[in-house]
């Protein structure tokens, strides 16, 4: 149990995180062995870039601090809406459940995986990752949220 573990970093899965996170290696003398990961990319995008660098590059435990499927945001270099955010989540769940013998094994470096929000989200804010509509109905998001959920206890 890790009751009130302290996260060494919490890192987004973009381009600096390897540096950043050997930046945070050196600065506490390689102690460090529990990890936050926000892997939006990862998720939204259908691939594992993000965790497989962090786990290559931390020794110890990674958890998703914060992750989900992304409903809105304004970029124009990602896809959104209820159908892909559905998507996500699923892929969500198979990344935290993924075992790689490379990388001698996701699932037993993963620890934790945190849904971003729950919701509902305001129906104008710029970023919507929640699992309710902005009037508080479920999404189709949350249905395949609770099932991968259940899934996982198994």
């Amino acid at each position: 149990d890790r009751q009130g573990a302290l996260v060494a970093g919490d890192l987004l899965d973009s381009g600096n995180m390897r540096a950043y996170a050997r930046s945070m290696l050196k600065t506490t003398g390689s102690k460090a062995r529990l990890w936050g990961l926000h892997n939006y990319a990862d998720v939204n995008r259908n691939r594992s870039k993000g965790v497989t660098t962090l786990l290559r590059t931390v020794p110890g435990e990674v958890w998703m601090t914060e992750t989900g499927g992304i409903v809105k945001f304004d970029s124009p270099s990602l896809k959104t809406s209820e159908k892909t955010a559905v998507r996500a989540i699923n892929y969500m769940f198979t990344l935290a459940r993924r075992y790689d013998s490379k990388l001698r094994g996701y699932r037993s470096r993963i620890g934790r995986l945190y849904q971003y929000d729950f919701g509902p989200t305001a129906a104008d804010a710029r970023f919507d990752a929640s699992l309710l509509a902005p009037d508080g109905e479920p999404r189709k998001a949350y249905d395949a949220f609770k099932k991968q959920a259940r899934r996982s206890k198994k």
